[in-house]
């Protein structure tokens, strides 16, 4: 059973937030719903029985007292889910402006990225702190290249620009910081406001993956990218074990980019390349589930 956690959850008044929000505290961690809006964010906070605090991820000031009231009540902060997230204009791409681009920029990527840093000093006074930073498929290279993926047909311009954008955050945070586990979920195809609720998975299947990595605890991995199908694996990687965890094995080579779960076939290149890929572009048989793959000292593996 994982360990009861403090969670924080930006955009958490409905859609993804709200429902991921609701399975942890029925998981009996204690949760934070953190809303711009003060009115429909404490509205949510009270019909779930959490905790509210009102923070708008593109304000320095709304954060920092977010921080400030976080600190007073629970003193450290273990899980944060970075999930408030906009579309953006809805008009062609041909008529988007740099103004529209930059509006979806500022909650989706600089949003986390504020948040993340404000929140770096209670996360480092938790046992195993998590940052789970809710991306998606629209913003992977091998979903939108996938004709057999409903990704290849959505033009999500400056969204999908965005989630490329906080999916390789999270690598970035992952390589720098190592007293921190940081992943990144697909939260799959989901109805929500987001989407006019045209997505075909329930608001509770499109939280597993959000629910999974908030329980992961010490032992999870970091610098990962997966869904609810397909966990540590695929574009992004299988990440790495945390230093000191039962998980993490020796004569591994130190490149994160290399310690992947499904690389096995890939640093021989012998998988087939007629083998339909996966949701993340790697053939199922590529996947090594036994870990992550041995390499001398001082080697590196590449995609090839």
């Amino acid at each position: 059973m994982a360990a009861m956690t403090t969670t924080l959850i930006t955009g958490a008044n409905k859609g993804l937030g709200h429902e991921a929000a609701r399975r942890l505290l029925a998981a009996g961690h204690d949760v934070w719903v953190a809303a711009r809006d003060p009115e429909r964010g404490s509205a949510a906070a009270d019909a779930l029985g959490a905790r509210f605090v009102a923070l708008d991820v593109t304000d320095d000031a709304s954060v920092a007292a977010a921080v400030a009231r976080v600190e007073e009540v629970s003193g450290r902060l273990d899980v944060l889910v970075n999930n408030a997230g906009i579309t953006g204009a809805t008009k062609p791409v041909a008529e988007m402006t740099a103004d529209d681009v930059a509006e979806v920029l500022a909650t989706n990527v600089l949003g986390p990225v504020r948040v993340t840093q404000a929140f770096l000093g209670l996360l480092e006074r938790s046992d195993a702190p998590v940052v789970v930073n809710v991306s998606s498929g629209l913003g992977s290279f091998a979903m939108t290249h996938d004709p057999e993926r409903v990704e290849s047909t959505v033009p999500g311009f400056a969204y999908s620009a965005s989630k490329s954008a906080l999916t390789m955050l999270t690598t970035q945070y992952a390589k720098a910081i190592d007293a921190i586990r940081f992943v990144a979920v697909d939260p799959g195809y989901t109805a929500t406001d987001l989407n006019g609720h045209s997505g075909p998975q329930t608001v509770q299947e499109g939280t597993d993956a959000i629910v999974a990595a908030a329980q992961a605890g010490h032992d999870g991995p970091t610098g990962t990218f997966s869904d609810r199908t397909a966990p540590c694996r695929g574009e992004g990687g299988g990440g790495q074990a945390r230093a000191g965890s039962p998980a993490a094995r020796p004569n591994v080579t130190p490149v994160r980019a290399s310690l992947r779960s499904h690389r096995a076939c890939a640093m021989t290149r012998s998988c087939a390349a007629a083998e339909r890929p996966t949701s993340f572009g790697w053939p199922r048989d590529c996947w090594n589930p036994s870990g992550p793959t041995k390499l001398s000292p001082g080697t590196s593996a590449t995609r090839p």
